[in-house]
């Protein structure tokens, strides 16, 4: 059975292994090697990359309304939440990876 059977579990394993990946390459390639991206095409490979990006954000947004609404205090997530949609935005794709992570 799946250890990642839901969005949040997924989108907190994809933010693990991209704290630890390599630090020397471009931002859209390190997305691209994290969410498994093969699209070879440049255009076409961003556009996959940054709806991807999109997707996580969503769930990210799901996530920060669902603690809103359980009444957890903003001081518990709100700056990692905000690190964390930093580090998903597309206009960083030409960045370092150590930049962005």
């Amino acid at each position: 059975m799946s250890k990642h059977i839901n969005s949040a579990s997924r989108l907190i394993n994809i933010l693990e292994r991209a704290a630890s990946h390599a630090d020397n390459m471009q931002a859209l390639e390190a997305w691209a090697e994290l969410l498994g991206v093969k699209e070879r095409h440049p255009h076409r490979r961003v556009v996959a990359i940054g709806e991807l990006l999109c997707a996580m954000h969503k769930e990210l947004e799901y996530a920060m309304t669902g603690l809103a609404t359980a009444d957890f205090s903003k001081s518990l997530y709100e700056s990692a939440f905000s690190h964390i949609e930093h580090a998903l935005s597309p206009m960083l794709f030409q960045h370092k990876w150590d930049q962005v992570k």
